[in-house]
């Protein structure tokens, strides 16, 4: 449209009440001309089809989309006449000024935060024994999963009622937990708030299962999830019919108050942790919060709180935001994430368990490994060459193809989430074998002449000459096996479902979650996670070199 080539982008981010007056004027202007235009058009096209009714119709159907078109670009400029009309309102009615233009405050420490959690402990709604437990068991460095360690708890509690009446009480949990979100989720997208009303009502009162039934299939309904209600409602009846279904309503009533628990302490605690301690302020503002202060990760924004000027009046107003450090506070924040990443999740159990998991199988590999190189590089039977041909073609098969045969044989021997599944597996290692035959086979065989004829049995000779002898070798496949065990991830995600088997690779994950990681932390994490290992090779470099250099390989 001719004259408003120039304001496709304004001269600013946003276009100011003058420019948009004037794109306003051109786009009349053109729309005016445009009509003109089309009338024109129009008419010497109808003079010129008037005696031909397939041309009219062609006519008509042009006449109709000038219409569309004339109709489209009035209703923008109607569209940005309001803005401007809204606008100019929204100026003249903002007369409110803060009497200061900054604000200073402090981020609360941890320590604190827990001191005034603690406090708030006593006027929470919850009863005795979940506050008791809190206060126990919250410190300054875990306040920050404090939301969590509720969560447990009152699982942990949910589970042990429910095993008096269900055999299955961790299934039983996840098809609550399931009805409960849905049930949140469906009363979101039906914004209804006499219905939400209806639900809190039923939920906090002696119902039956038949009314709990019906009030979340009522919210399905008005929902539009009607679909997904099914699949919810077949996995509560189910467990509804193993029991007395009174009993059952019970558990899903006091379900409902205990996530309405979890959501006002979350956001007490929320709340706690993000306000800023004001050192100055404007006296119209109450309360500052720095949003997203709990998470380390996702972005930060700023929550103020105004004492008689609605908040709205300060939307177009441009902010920015300082952090200042101390020289202490920057030397502390340098080491606060490897502080931050230890007390975030148990890694403490997790470094034992990848410790003992690592010796453990480093040892028992080494140990089975020795005696079958030992077999195939000084002892003669019949087809050596051909099984241990067989034993270097399982080389070739990849790791990944192994994982279910492996899963379901463990699982049918019941050690799924045990020491056993993470060690048992991973004790026999052909390419261990095939190090230490190697290395054997460069052992004189006179050596093992002479031990035979001095009276020393197989089993003494391959643990006082050989494996001395083979220490390089040896030293090498057990720092391999060792670092293998140390990194492994998928088959201890997969065996494992309690953090108390977890080993440090798996217990990274803490850091990372649908909404995004914490890399900061992760780093920390994987830093003090890989220090041992770094360590362990400097100590045994000189036997890795010296082991791969005379076992030949290349």
């Amino acid at each position: 449209m001719t004259g408003l080539d120039s304001y496709r982008t304004g001269t600013s981010g946003v276009t100011s009440l003058p420019e948009l007056a004037t794109i306003i004027r051109l786009m009349r202007e053109n729309i005016s001309k445009l009509e003109v235009d089309a009338q024109e058009s129009l008419s010497l096209a109808r003079s010129k089809a008037s005696s031909d009714p397939r041309l009219t119709m062609l006519v008509n159907q042009f006449e109709r989309s000038l219409e569309s078109v004339s109709d489209g670009l009035i209703s923008w400029a109607d569209l940005m006449d309001f803005y401007v009309e809204a606008r100019n309102f929204y100026d003249s009615v903002q007369t409110a000024s803060l009497s200061s233009g900054s604000i200073v405050g402090r981020i609360r420490t941890d320590e604190q935060v827990h001191g005034l959690v603690i406090k708030a402990l006593d006027t929470w709604k919850a009863d005795l024994a979940t506050k008791e437990y809190l206060k126990s068991t919250l410190t300054p460095s875990n306040i920050r999963n404090a939301v969590t360690i509720l969560l447990t708890y009152l699982d942990e509690n949910y589970r042990n009622s429910l095993a008096a009446h269900f055999s299955n009480p961790r299934a039983v949990l996840e098809a609550v937990n399931e009805a409960m979100n849905f049930l949140r989720t469906s009363l979101l997208v039906a914004a209804d708030p006499s219905l939400e009303e209806r639900v809190r009502q039923i939920m906090t009162s002696e119902s039956s299962y038949q009314e709990l039934e019906s009030i979340v299939r009522e919210v399905a309904t008005t929902a539009g999830q009607s679909i997904t209600y099914g699949k919810v409602s077949a996995g509560l009846s189910r467990f509804a019919g193993e029991s007395d279904p009174e009993i059952f309503a019970r558990f899903i009533r006091r379900r409902w108050e205990e996530t309405e628990m979890v959501g006002s302490f979350s956001k007490m605690h929320s709340d706690i942790f993000t306000e800023l301690d004001l050192v100055s302020k404007p006296d119209e503002v109450e309360k500052v919060f720095l949003r997203g202060l709990i998470s380390p990760s996702g972005s930060k924004s700023f929550d103020i709180k105004l004492k008689g000027i609605p908040a709205v009046w300060f939307k177009d107003d441009v902010s920015s935001a300082k952090a200042n450090f101390t020289f202490a506070e920057t030397i502390s924040n340098f080491f606060q994430n490897y502080v931050t990443a230890w007390n975030a999740a148990p890694f403490g159990t997790y470094y034992f368990n990848t410790v003992f998991v690592a010796i453990v199988t480093t040892f028992a590999e080494i140990i089975f490994a020795a005696m079958a190189a030992f077999a195939f590089a000084k002892m003669e039977f019949f087809g050596k060459n051909l099984i241990f041909t067989l034993f270097l073609a399982t080389m070739m098969v990849p790791g990944e193809v192994l994982l279910v045969p492996n899963y379901i044989t463990l699982t049918a021997l019941g050690w799924i989430d045990s020491y056993y599944a993470l060690i048992v597996p991973w004790v026999v290692s052909v390419f261990a074998i095939f190090l230490l035959r190697q290395h054997f086979m460069t052992i004189p065989n006179e050596l093992y002449d002479a031990a035979m004829i001095d009276g020393l049995t197989k089993w003494r000779f391959l643990w006082t000459v050989m494996v001395p002898l083979s220490k390089p070798a040896v030293i090498t496949g057990a720092l391999l096996k060792f670092v293998g065990s140390w990194n492994s991830f998928l088959w201890v995600l997969i065996v494992t479902k309690s953090p108390e088997i977890r080993t440090l690779p798996v217990g990274l994950q803490n850091f990372s979650s649908a909404t995004g990681s914490d890399y900061h932390l992760l780093m920390a994490a994987a830093t003090f996670s890989v220090i041992p290992v770094v360590i362990l090779f400097l100590l045994t470099q000189k036997y890795f070199i010296a082991g791969i250099a005379r076992s030949g390989l290349k």
